[in-house]
């Protein structure tokens, strides 16, 4: 009888079925927040994020959709004044 090969986990597939939407910055949002007087771990708290996910956001990485509208609506002025979708 032969002995029993291990099983490994399946590579990801690398291609996407659906193309994620690109999205650029319009303005600068990490000047805007220090404008307010407001520091990064503060503004985080408030908005229910992480602070290294709020540091990559105004980083320019794409934030998710909810994670885009809580730190809009804290800046007080609305997403597509903040990003574009291209």
């Amino acid at each position: 009888m032969k002995p029993l090969r291990k099983l490994t986990p399946k590579k990801k597939l690398k291609k996407r079925f659906f193309a994620e939407p690109k999205i650029r910055l319009l303005i600068d949002v990490a000047k805007m927040r220090s404008s307010k007087g407001v520091s990064l771990r503060q503004c985080a708290e408030a908005c229910g994020l992480s602070h290294p996910t709020l540091y990559r956001i105004e980083r320019g990485a794409s934030p998710s959709l909810e994670a885009a509208l809580t730190y809009a609506k804290f800046m007080e002025i609305s997403v597509e004044n903040i990003w574009e979708v291209k």
